[in-house]
């Protein structure tokens, strides 16, 4: 897979508020992040970490993700802008 296309697919594991976590990787049918990346990728997820470190200007993705006052929506929005770049 390039890195696009496992974007998109991290990006529709948690494409629903209630498909999205923050906390931890994975509770239940929740991801993070992170964790939709891992689920997503069939190797590494360097390339795509990488490419959403650059979009949301933060080396940890946990970090920013788990942030109390992260949404839902800022967190697709730095998929959809990763994708976009990724073209």
């Amino acid at each position: 897979m390039t890195t696009r296309e496992t974007l998109i697919a991290a990006r529709a594991l948690i494409d629903t508020p209630d498909k999205w976590t923050q906390g931890t990787m994975r509770q239940g049918v929740q991801r993070c992040m992170v964790g939709a990346l891992c689920a997503a990728s069939s190797g590494s997820i360097t390339p795509t970490v990488s490419a959403l470190r650059r979009i949301i200007g933060c080396w940890s993705l946990t970090a920013w993700n788990d942030r109390a006052d992260r949404t839902h929506a800022e967190v697709l929005a730095a998929f959809d802008k990763a994708i976009e770049a990724a073209a």
